[in-house]
């Protein structure tokens, strides 16, 4: 009489060995806001600086190495975590008061 079943038997097993996690970015943050201001003495107000924003700045957002973090000698994440670009007010900057 032939034998019934499978011929061999697996069975999943713990081997100690934990593999590297490489890091992985997260997604940009949104940009923050534009850097650009004018500052205007009056010298009626004494020490106080009126200010605006006009004129060209700059603005950055950010990413993190955390998706997932890198674990058990896994490479971090490869590029820049900052991004810094010029931004605009769209406001046109008056002239210096005397």
């Amino acid at each position: 009489m032939p034998c019934i079943g499978a011929s061999i038997e697996y069975q999943t097993c713990a081997t100690g060995v934990t593999c590297p996690i490489d890091g992985g970015w997260s997604d940009y943050t949104s940009y923050g806001p534009c850097s650009a201001t004018y500052e205007i003495k009056n010298k009626k107000l004494g020490k106080r600086t009126i200010s605006s924003r006009c004129g060209n700045g700059t603005h950055v957002r950010t990413r993190n190495c955390n998706n997932p973090y890198p674990q058990y000698g896994g490479s971090q994440c490869v590029g820049d975590s900052k991004q810094v670009e010029t931004c605009a007010s769209n406001v046109t900057c008056p002239s210096k008061m005397k």
